[in-house]
């Protein structure tokens, strides 16, 4: 760049000079052409050093400028000031190399000229792209020196442009951007203006390319924190999740199961934990609201969604918490899900950990059921050689008894209905009953048998409630005691069997009950008392059912249903599906066999011979 004059000696110096010309012009007119002349290329002087000033002030501004919108505006301003024209704007390429938009502007524009696109090849700014060197037309819309497109021709009619000067910005032969001058009537700029301008270009080219460099240095800096700070919350995610699985690790091989599993889980990931099995019920829980059943229907279709996938499925946030399953499986059998909610997004790792507790659990419960498998076996061994009606071995029988805690004390006999979907449960509920109270538990003729030392009617109680909770029904379930000897327990085993297929007929299923709560009806479960059952049913109603037999009926089944419907003969007659007339006649018919008072002072003693008679199959022999 040229040196400055300074402009106070430069003024001063034009003033003496001028005031010498005066003087001479005075005295010697003849040279007044000359001195014409010579005042022009003073001012001409004097205009030049303005413009060399103003472009070395710009050249010094922006080579201070380092935001690259605050440079952007910085040309167009001095642009416009320089040339003394309407407007300045400036194109700035783009992502994609043959389009430039516009970025920054001087003077009056509306704003949907920003954004304004120029392509290489159209346009005046076409051309100084194309060229790298400056272009202008006087009157924009009717000229043919460039390529015209309908989307320039329509955006610079609307703002009103006419004469265009376009000149490039460029450095090291790369092209930055389009510098504009405009003017909103037909006046080209003069050469000087279009070097001026040009001078200017070159400044800002390389400004431009400094703020530039300097925003990409910015940007690359604030890069590299974010990612030094997502690098570091990583490690220590990292770390976080190698000492999650390292505890994991410990708390499985010491075998201190799920309950634990599951409150490290929720410790780690800062949430509420709930492991439930392949039926549903929680097998252990951890965390302030611990996510137990019934769960909504999204949960519900997670679970089915992550044991499809094999991964943890994430639930869309309700309750204000983010919800999380991951179903626990190994080969094909699925052993139930962990299911997380949590108040925060979790990253990656914490899902990772999510997943490596899932299979720990798995690995748990395999564990649980291949000992409980081996538990069965053992104990199946053990309550098939103490229920045997004849043993070789007595002693090995009372040695077995006395491992268990049953020898030398009254112990009873407990038998329930197997619900064969939810056997491991069953049986484990038993083990834990049996592991608080003493005793034995097995799978013994398609039913579960448990020997303890508890009272009948309090094991048969406790026994219920805990099949109910391992399976969610109500099973049937009997008790018999108290017996002693290990030689008893064979007949306890029959009478408590016996006692559950009565509980069927007489409408007692699905509760508990012990043997000594059936009064006469015991006589069905007494070994022997056959001779005695059979003498109280012909005492009480042979003669009805002798009639039956002689005349091929089966008023006793009538009179039973009758006796059954609290003496409702419109009941009865729908019970055994006949017209009410026809129960009518029967009981008529039952008044001549029995007599009149059957119904009356008799009725009682009736009933309990009819339902003896129908449960006659089920004494023991």
């Amino acid at each position: 760049m040229a040196p400055q004059a300074d402009p106070q000696i430069s003024a001063a110096s034009s003033a003496s000079l001028a005031a010498l010309l005066d003087g001479l012009v005075a005295e010697q007119p003849e040279t007044l052409g000359r001195v014409t002349q010579l005042r022009e290329l003073m001012l001409a002087h004097e205009r030049r050093e303005a413009e060399l000033s103003a472009l070395y002030e710009a050249a010094r501004d922006l080579t201070k400028v380092r935001d690259l919108e605050h440079a952007l505006q910085a040309v167009t301003d001095r642009t416009r000031r320089l040339l003394a024209c309407d407007v300045a704007y400036l194109s700035a390429r783009t992502d994609d190399v043959d389009h430039f938009a516009v970025r920054a502007w001087a003077g009056q524009l509306s704003p949907a000229f920003l954004g304004t696109r120029v392509s290489v090849g159209s346009g005046v700014g076409g051309e100084v792209a194309s060229s790298r060197r400056p272009f202008q037309v006087a009157n924009y819309q009717e000229t043919d020196a460039f390529a015209h497109s309908e989307y320039l021709d329509r955006q610079v009619s609307t703002e009103g442009i006419v004469a265009l000067l376009g000149v490039p910005l460029e450095v090291d032969g790369r092209l930055l951007g389009i510098l504009f001058a405009a003017r909103r009537r037909s006046e080209p700029f003069t050469d000087r203006q279009v070097d001026l301008v040009s001078s200017l270009a070159a400044h800002a080219a390389v400004a431009l390319d400094n703020a530039f460099l300097f925003n990409a240095q910015m940007e690359a800096l604030s890069e590299l924190e974010a990612t030094t700070v997502t690098l570091r919350a990583h490690t220590a995610a990292v770390e976080t999740s190698a000492e999650v699985h390292g505890r994991l690790t410990a708390v499985l091989l010491r075998g201190d199961g799920i309950d634990r599993i599951v409150s490290v889980v929720a410790e780690a990931l800062d949430g509420a934990v709930a492991m439930v099995d392949d039926a549903g019920l929680v097998l252990a829980s951890s965390g302030d609201v611990a996510p137990v059943p019934p769960y909504p229907l999204e949960v519900t279709r997670a679970l089915e969604a992550s044991r499809e996938a094999g991964r943890s499925v994430h639930v869309a946030a309700f309750d204000g918490r983010q919800w999380h399953v991951s179903a626990a499986s190994a080969g094909n059998r699925y052993l139930g899900a962990v299911v997380l909610t949590v108040r925060r997004e979790l990253t990656d790792v914490d899902i990772r950990t999510l997943e490596r507790a899932t299979q720990t659990i798995a690995l748990s419960l395999l564990a649980d059921v291949a000992a409980v498998e081996a538990d069965i076996r053992a104990a199946g061994e053990t309550m098939r050689m103490l229920l045997a009606e004849r043993r070789a071995d007595l002693e090995t029988v009372q040695r077995l008894a006395r491992r268990h805690g049953l020898l030398g004390r009254e112990v009873s006999v407990v038998v329930s209905e197997v619900s064969h979907d939810r056997l491991a449960r069953q049986l484990a509920a038993c083990a834990a009953l049996c592991r608080t109270s003493g005793g034995l538990s097995a799978l013994h003729d398609d039913h579960i048998v448990v020997i303890t030392p508890m009272e009948a009617e309090e094991a048969a109680e406790r026994l219920w409630q805990a099949m109910r909770t391992a399976t969610g029904e109500e099973l049937t379930v009997a008790a018999a005691g108290n017996v002693l000897s290990p030689d008893e327990l064979h007949g306890s085993h029959r009478e408590a069997t016996q006692c559950l297929r009565l509980m069927r007929h007489l409408g007692r299923a699905h509760e508990w009950a012990t043997s000594a709560e059936f009064g006469v009806y015991s006589l069905l479960l007494t070994p022997g008392a056959g001779a005695t059952l059979d003498r109280l049913i012909r005492r009480t109603v042979g003669s009805l059912l002798e009639y039956d037999d002689r005349h091929h009926t089966d008023l006793a089944a009538t009179a039973l249903a009758y006796l059954d419907c609290s003496t409702n003969a419109t009941a009865a007659a729908a019970h055994i599906g006949v017209h009410v007339n026809t129960v009518t006649q029967r009981l008529a018919r039952i008044d001549r066999v029995l007599g009149p008072t059957w119904r009356g002072s008799r009725q009682l003693d009736i009933h309990h011979a009819l339902r003896l008679h129908r449960l006659r199959p089920l004494a023991t022999t």
